[in-house]
């Protein structure tokens, strides 16, 4: 198992318990202590765990966008790979699309079907998961908004990125969040934020692609109202599923649930 996966792991064991002891952990990961150790002390300067007597809990403010990308990646993969396939579905050739630069929506480039679909997005992600398929380009277009580049995401970000969003209309936006509830989406900086909302405010639909841990999580910016979101896609439903229900009807939002599970 590589360092992510194992920390991906620790990360995602912690979601159900909040405490992992080292003896548990090794049991669980079939690593040594040593690398276990190493594991805990990298995850909490990530500000993702705290290191406690004789074992680890998760942070208060514990934020997946934080962390760097091949680790997020690795959080929920198996998740992100049924939302990114059931919101490829919403696609309907010929179209605009924006795509955002969160890992779900990075993970649609695999799923993209062959037809005249034009897509604009700040993801270099998705745009090197695109360079692995075999595309018709005579039919498919990528638009790229410049701006700065945030390595630790592969994004571009910033003003210049933003007015190229602004600039243009969609027919659809696929967006990420941080977290999302009945006081709306969040994520994690003003500068996602910002291109976030200049995709909603551009596009006829909106797709918010979040797994259902985020339900009930807040980051540091408010990105919009939850009732500016057109459909949900999720992998499954979350803990409270009568009190989803409830917020997803009050705000007018379609939930998708992968086909094998709905």
């Amino acid at each position: 198992m590589i360092p992510a996966q194992r920390r991906a792991k620790i990360l995602e064991t912690l979601r159900h318990t909040n405490f992992l002891s080292l003896k548990d952990a090794v049991e669980l990961i079939g690593a040594s202590e040593a690398t276990i150790r190493r594991d805990f002390k990298y995850l909490e300067k990530t500000g993702s765990i705290r290191c406690v007597r004789g074992g680890v809990s998760l942070a208060e403010q514990n934020q997946d966008e934080a962390l760097p990308y091949p680790l997020r990646t690795q959080l929920l993969s198996s998740a992100k790979v049924q939302i990114a396939r059931q919101a490829v579905r919403l696609m309907t050739p010929p179209q605009t699309c924006f795509i955002d630069g969160g890992t779900t929506p990075a993970a649609m480039a695999e799923f993209i079907p062959d037809e005249e679909i034009r897509i604009i997005t700040n993801s270099l992600r998705f745009v090197r998961n695109m360079e692995d398929r075999t595309i018709n380009w005579n039919k498919l277009e990528i638009y790229v908004a410049g701006g700065f580049y945030y390595g630790k995401s592969g994004i571009l970000l910033g003003p210049p990125t933003e007015r190229y969003v602004q600039e243009h209309h969609a027919d659809i936006a696929f967006i990420s969040a941080a977290g999302y509830g009945e006081d709306g989406i969040y994520n994690t900086t003003e500068l996602v934020r910002n291109i976030e909302q200049a995709m909603i405010t551009n596009a006829d639909k909106v797709v918010l692609l979040a797994d259902h841990t985020k339900f009930g999580r807040r980051s540091m910016c408010h990105v919009a109202p939850l009732d500016v979101v057109d459909y949900l896609v999720i992998d499954q439903l979350p803990a409270d599923p009568s009190r989803f229900q409830e917020v997803m009807q009050a705000a007018e939002v379609e939930v998708i649930l992968p086909k094998a599970t709905s």
